[in-house]
């Protein structure tokens, strides 16, 4: 017992680490994914040496960066339930997560739709009295977003409602001990390379699920494949934290997992850019493979960063106490900064680079400020989740 307690410290420092650093690279992952895929963001010519490399970017991190937020936050999960009783937990969840989703969808989604690139001419429209206005009424669902108005909080949605339905599976997992657990997952964690066949469920729900629900959508009502991968990646989080062999096992085989990461996204590259066929969601052998290449390489990537992790960021320092607590609410403000930002700066036509660059600083800039302003009144830590005075 006093070996798995003393190991809990840096875990604890190595999942902030991540969550921080995921955080972080949201900013210019999604101004990477404005300038290249949303129309009417960005004048740059398309299809340059720059344009590609962005591109290749978004294709090696999309399946990745929410994949390892929710195993995060599916160990905070565990950690939460061995402090809180279930009634403490859900109430928990209701001011950590609903709150602050439905104070962005009140307040903070008019404003990034106002500014969002479309086919609808809202300078034409007064915010205050006929845009907001209509930004409520569509609040649950809207034609033009294809579900709620929760843009990026559609994460946050997604975790609370992950949180209420697996709260009775984990209250059982918790109750039968941690012996238990071991016994049923002792199988990855003890034989060498046996971690690498928890990337099957991946797979199949690759294989199963998106060739009827393509993944991305983020509405809740059609996006039951990339639920279901999500809901995986919780599930990951929690059973982790539960178990210190996983972190022994993830520790023995990072190097491994960052070769075969390479390896497996060279391919999922290639099926992508080269050899549609392969990447076309249908129920084909070639979807098959595919799904058998983007599920493993998805795992083997989550090895390789918690591996990395674990023996790399075992400490703490000023900069990730006061990132940890700022980490939500910068998240919450990113795309709304990015939106504001981008309709600026587009038109100052600095080419791909210098516009990149830009809006990347306006927003980390405006992030940080935004953060520092809410934090300083109780009535804003409640509404943007912080915790603490």
């Amino acid at each position: 017992m006093e070996n798995t307690a003393s190991r809990l410290p840096q875990r604890f420092h190595d999942l902030d680490w991540v969550r921080v650093i995921v955080t972080i690279n949201l900013v210019p992952f999604h101004v990477a994914w404005m300038i290249t895929s949303v129309n009417g963001f960005s004048f740059v010519m398309k299809g340059t040496i720059t344009w590609r490399i962005l591109h290749v970017y978004l294709n090696f991190i999309s399946p990745l960066h929410m994949f390892m937020l929710f195993i995060v936050a599916g160990s905070s999960v565990f950690i939460s339930l061995e402090r809180r009783s279930p009634r403490r937990f859900i109430i928990e969840r209701v001011k950590r997560l609903l709150v602050p989703l439905f104070t962005f969808m009140i307040f903070l989604f008019p404003l990034l739709g106002y500014f969002w690139p479309s086919d609808l001419a809202t300078s034409e429209f007064n915010y205050f009295t006929q845009f907001w206005p209509w930004c409520l009424m569509t609040t649950f669902y809207s034609e033009i977003t294809g579900g709620p108005n929760w843009a990026h909080m559609w994460f946050v949605a997604y975790l609370f409602i992950f949180s209420i339905i697996l709260l009775p599976l984990f209250i059982r997992i918790r109750a039968t001990g941690r012996a238990r657990l071991e016994a049923v997952t002792g199988f990855f964690t003890d034989r060498k390379g046996a971690i690498f066949l928890a990337g099957i469920p991946i797979a199949m729900i690759f294989a199963g699920l998106s060739p009827v629900w393509p993944f991305f959508r983020n509405n809740l009502y059609s996006d039951w494949g990339y639920f279901t991968y999500n809901m995986a990646a919780f599930i990951f989080g929690f059973i982790i934290a539960g178990d210190h062999k996983w972190a022994d096992a993830i520790k023995r085989h990072t190097v491994i997992s960052i070769f075969l990461g390479v390896a497996l996204s060279a391919a999922k590259l290639f099926m992508e850019n080269k050899a549609g066929s392969f990447s076309t969601p249908a129920y084909t052998p070639r979807y098959v493979l595919f799904s058998l290449v983007a599920g493993f390489n998805t795992w083997a990537w989550a090895i390789a960063i918690l591996g990395l992790a674990s023996r790399t960021l075992t400490f703490e320092n000023r900069f990730l106490r006061y990132f940890s607590r700022i980490s939500y609410p910068f998240y919450i403000f990113h795309l709304v900064v990015i939106s504001v930002a981008g309709h600026f700066v587009k038109n100052m036509m600095l080419g791909i680079v210098w516009e990149f660059l830009l809006i990347c600083l306006v927003t980390f800039a405006c992030c940080i400020i935004s953060c520092d302003l809410v934090k300083r009144t109780r009535a804003t830590r409640f509404l943007f989740g912080i915790k603490g005075r």
